[in-house]
């Protein structure tokens, strides 16, 4: 789970900023995602 979680993180974090907006996401997201606090509504 913990590698999945990593994975995840290390693929949102390659992609540049308009390709996070595209889906919804921001830098901060990626981040508060890698320190657990991430959350979906």
């Amino acid at each position: 789970m913990w590698s999945a979680k990593r994975n995840t993180y290390k693929m949102l974090d390659r992609l540049t900023n308009r390709e996070l907006e595209d889906i919804g996401m921001t830098r901060a997201d990626v981040e508060a995602l890698n320190t657990g606090f991430f959350r979906i509504l």
